[in-house]
């Protein structure tokens, strides 16, 4: 409504009967604060202030500071004046106490006085209210989930803190089941009520239902909603009355449950969309203790792939030097044919112990990068290569985020294969692509029904290889979470590409 027609309101221009039927409460002071008039609508929101029972209409002619005094704690006391003084309308939101009601006050002032338009709004303040505490929920989730420098512990935990703040429950909970046994594997709460690692039996918990169900259990009241569990402890000792709980799936099975308690019921229940926060919290548990379990067999096979490449370098190679030796002795009294194949096959074993040690480190899990230009690294793989045999050109200007030592490894394996598997001279170039760069030779080529085996240990079509450096290319490609793709090359030879290069 206009501030004009707010005036002539005011001036009683406009005939009380429509004011009477305005859905906003509508106050007329005059010039001192005294009420001079207010429609049914005002009366009615205004009634419960009056505990006698009488009608608001009793405000008629009376100051309203005096008759009522809370209204002094209000905006529009300390408004009133400087509207007057200032003749200019205002709109603003005021919380009132006494009926525990926000509204929208608007203000038009004139000479005469002050018309006065109030609208209760709590309603719509609740839902921006809400709105703000799940915006803050959310952000405080993720900024608990996503940083990389906290460990699973402390994000459990702030997890845990998020969802009971937000919630309003005293309790969170991440527990493991196993053999019918409920262990509480991090709590939040008050006093020492509970202990992490505090174990009770699976039959006496509320999560017992979460983990036979496989979903999501909610109780906003268990006296009224769920009376068959008043008498596990979790109510008789702990007096926990509303509940949600929700399964963490691991690796396909129920690992256990996340759960918060309270011990007040709550009249209206978990809404859907806290229902929904619990279950989001539940699935990122389960994906990180996932994650957390793939680490641990990761960094259990690295130590079985050192202790292998421990072997390769003592246990092995220490007979070859002995046998490598012997053959030198028997070489200078005798000159045979024998010796020379015997010599070549020690040299053979040799490459392949040095091929199988590079390739039991490289499938290791890259922990620090550096970004490298690719020019760089592909003139630096071709120097203990070059050969008569081959030339190299480099048209790559990407760089890469890699471990630079294993990408020298990578480019300097493809380069070799390149130049042993050719008859005669090769030339091979390194070039961009569109999302990484590529190895291309104008050699035989690579069969496209051998393509997939080439990139398998121990495959080779020669009798002087080892078969393992291409699979050697195809790990380390793999720790760097680069695809490979061996096609044919324009022209004749073959075309590797790697992919999520930079």
């Amino acid at each position: 409504m206009d501030e004009n027609l707010g005036q002539s309101l005011a001036d009683e221009m406009v005939p009380r009967v429509l004011l009477d039927r305005m859905i906003d409460a509508f106050l007329a002071l005059d010039d001192e604060g005294r009420v001079t008039y207010l429609n049914e609508r005002a009366k009615t929101v205004l009634g419960p202030l009056f505990e006698d029972g009488s009608d608001a209409e009793r405000l008629q002619g009376e100051l309203l500071w005096d008759a009522l005094p809370q209204a002094r704690e209000t905006k529009l006391y300390e408004r009133f004046d400087e509207a007057m003084d200032r003749q200019e309308g205002d709109t603003y939101e005021d919380y009132y106490p006494p009926l525990e009601t926000w509204f929208e006050v608007t203000l038009y002032p004139s000479e005469e006085g002050l018309s006065v338009y109030f609208r209760d709004v709590t309603e719509r303040k609740g839902r921006v209210d809400r709105l703000r505490r799940r915006e803050a929920a959310l952000r405080n989730l993720y900024e608990a989930i996503a940083s990389p420098d906290r460990s699973f512990e402390d994000r459990v935990d702030a997890l845990l803190e998020t969802g009971r703040s937000t919630l309003g429950t005293e309790y969170g909970t991440l527990s493991r089941i196993e053999n019918g046994n409920y262990r509480f594997e991090f709590v939040r709460g008050p006093g020492d009520t509970v202990e992490p690692g505090t174990m009770v039996d699976l039959e006496e918990t509320y999560c017992e239902h979460v983990a036979a169900l496989k979903e999501t259990v909610v109780i906003g009241n268990v006296e009224m909603e769920a009376s068959e569990l008043t008498d596990r402890a979790e109510f008789t000792e702990l007096g926990i009355t509303s509940y949600v709980g929700t399964p963490v799936h691991v690796d396909g099975e129920v690992y256990g449950t996340l759960c918060f308690y309270g011990t007040a019921a709550r009249t209206e229940g978990f809404s859907d969309w806290e229902t929904t926060l619990v279950d989001l919290m539940g699935r990122w548990v389960g994906t990180a203790v996932e994650r957390n379990r793939a680490a641990a067999r990761l960094e259990r096979q690295n130590e079985r792939l050192e202790q292998f490449a421990g072997v390769l370098s003592h246990d092995l190679r220490n007979p070859l030097q002995v046998v490598r030796g012997n053959l030198e002795l028997a070489r200078r009294d005798h000159d045979s044919e024998h010796l020379e194949n015997a010599e070549a096959a020690v040299e053979r074993i040799d490459r392949m112990v040095t091929e199988m040690l590079s390739l039991a480190r490289t499938g290791e899990t890259i922990e620090e990068t550096e970004t490298a230009e690719l020019a760089t690294l592909a003139r630096e793989a071709w120097e203990p290569v070059s050969t008569t045999e081959g030339a190299l050109s480099v048209e790559v200007t990407g760089t890469v985020e890699a471990d630079r030592a294993r990408v020298l490894r990578l480019l300097e394996n493809l380069f070799r294969n390149s130049v042993e598997h050719s008859d005669g001279p090769v030339a091979i170039r390194v070039e961009d692509t569109a999302d990484g760069f590529a190895v291309v030779d104008d050699g035989p080529g690579i069969p496209a029904d051998v393509r997939d085996r080439v990139l398998e240990y121990g495959y080779t079509d020669s009798a002087d290889g080892t078969g393992f450096g291409l699979s050697i290319v195809a790990e380390i490609a793999a720790a760097h979470d680069w695809s490979l793709d061996i096609t044919d090359a324009e022209g004749g030879g073959t075309r590797v590409v790697l992919g999520e290069a930079r």
